[in-house]
């Protein structure tokens, strides 16, 4: 008979809230013609609530902005004159861009690391005190207008519509907690922002909240979950952490720096309107097979105590490797608005403010694959993907794996090619992205039967019947 692919019911473990709650809705039940009435509504409503705020005026007619830029300033390191970043190194009309600023009142060169940043005291409302921070100022808008894109220098009311976040009701919705003390956290520190919400120009705060406010009324209740998920979908492209760069051109919206909290010299304020009818259209369009019978949990893979011994048919784990993500520094933005943040204390990776080490790491995830170990059924596979140069990485993992009783059948690269077994285990097989397949022998080795000559040769005969047929 043909072999056909059964149900799939799987359980989706990960330590991450924000993982938890993307694979919740990717694995639930959806009715996408109702939800496609519903973001349609939804959009007309935030729209209605937050529209005019996203809008610039040119030749007397109003355009919706694709997206407006934010500059740091800078003191003169000669004469304490204020410096526009942007507008002196940025020459649009002749396409030149240069790391060099000359300061209009006395002509010294210098570069913006040479000269100091420009401090302000502002009153943050949402912490009710006043803060200092380094000054940030609108300097450059893109819009389009009759199919083209144009650009334009932001006038007095671009000014008043940026700075736009009324306090009012719906501040509750805004998460104002401190940020996690870590690895990471010098970056945004250095321009004074030290609470989540400030990792936010003040109109993408107002749509936030607004956002927020709608998803909870009674109208939009029934959809949180939904609409929820889609606004933490565009909520990585609303941060001050969006990246400008013009001497790229066309390609000038750079994003964050990867793996970072690093808010940049000039940085982008999105059209979130735009960001929202983007993200939602490509949401729907992902939703195109029923998942609902998986399940999801956050937990650490170290203690599955609610999974009873070998049951599990096949686990796939794409594990932290050491210091390369610091996960819950980085997801406590998005968290932060989900109300919930990784309870770190099982997290497996070697960070300095958690002091955690090579060998805390180690333990870690031998206790994660001993868990593994144990809940898989004798004789069925595990896959890890591996994404890490460092070879003491690739031998923590490999050891972890072997100490808690996996036998690894073959590693295969990304690009489905297969090496020798030797050359692939080795302590310096770190060259590129690997998959490791190992499996759950049916007889343990144990020392009682380590010298037993029939178990060896049982489990010789096991290995053997694992290993990959090339045809």
């Amino acid at each position: 008979k043909d072999l056909q692919i059964g149900a799939r019911r799987a359980i989706l473990n990960d330590i991450s809230p924000i993982a938890y709650h993307i694979s919740k809705i990717f694995n639930s039940n959806l009715d996408v013609p109702t939800l496609d009435n519903v973001l349609v509504d939804f959009k007309k409503s935030i729209n209605k609530e937050v529209g005019e705020l996203y809008k610039t005026e040119y030749k007397g007619n109003k355009y919706s902005f694709n997206y407006l830029v934010w500059s740091e300033m800078l003191l003169c390191n000669s004469c304490d004159s204020e410096l526009n970043y942007h507008h002196l190194t940025s020459d649009y009309e002749n396409n030149t861009f240069s790391e060099i600023l000359i300061c209009p009142k006395c002509g010294t060169k210098q570069k913006r690391t040479e000269a100091n940043p420009l401090k302000e005291t502002v009153y943050d409302e949402y912490l009710n005190t006043t803060i200092e921070q380094i000054k940030y100022v609108p300097v450059h808008i893109n819009f389009s207008a009759n199919k083209k894109r144009l650009n334009k220098r932001p006038d007095e009311q671009d000014f008043k519509l940026a700075f736009s976040d009324l306090t009012n009701e719906n501040d509750k919705y805004v998460p104002i907690n401190s940020i996690i003390v870590g690895d990471k956290s010098s970056d945004p520190f250095r321009v004074g922002v030290r609470n989540i919400h400030q990792f936010y120009s003040p109109r993408i705060r107002f749509f936030l909240k607004t956002y927020l406010s709608l998803v909870n009324s009674e109208k939009y209740k029934p959809y949180n979950d939904f609409l929820i998920f889609t606004l933490t979908a565009i909520l990585p492209k609303l941060t001050r952490m969006n990246r400008y760069m013009p001497k790229h051109g066309s390609r000038a919206l750079v994003g964050p720096m990867a793996n970072t909290l690093y808010i940049p010299p000039m940085y982008v304020e999105n059209n979130p309107l735009d960001q929202l009818d983007f993200q939602a259209n490509k949401i729907l369009k992902a939703f195109v097979s029923n998942h609902s019978q998986n399940i999801g949990q956050i937990g650490s893979a170290t203690n599955l105590v609610n999974i009873p011994d070998s049951v599990i048919d096949y686990v796939f784990i794409d594990p932290p490797f050491g210091a390369n993500i610091m996960y819950s520094e980085l997801n406590q933005i998005t968290e932060s608005w989900l109300n919930l943040k990784t309870n770190n204390k099982e997290e497996a990776i070697e960070n300095k403010s958690q002091h955690k080490g090579k060998f805390d790491y180690q333990n870690l995830m031998l206790k994660a694959f001993r868990e593994l170990f144990r809940i898989l059924k004798p004789g069925k596979y595990m896959t890890v993907q591996f994404s890490n140069t460092s070879a003491a990485v690739w031998n923590t993992i490999q050891n972890s794996m072997n100490q808690s009783g996996f036998i690894i059948s073959n590693v295969i690269t990304n690009d489905n090619t297969r090496g020798g077994l030797h050359a692939m285990l080795g302590p310096t097989a770190v060259k590129q992205n690997l998959i490791i397949n190992c499996f759950k022998p049916i007889e343990i080795i144990t020392h009682e039967n380590a010298s037993n000559s029939n178990s060896i040769i049982d489990i010789t005969f096991e290995l053997l019947r694992h290993l990959p047929i090339s045809v």
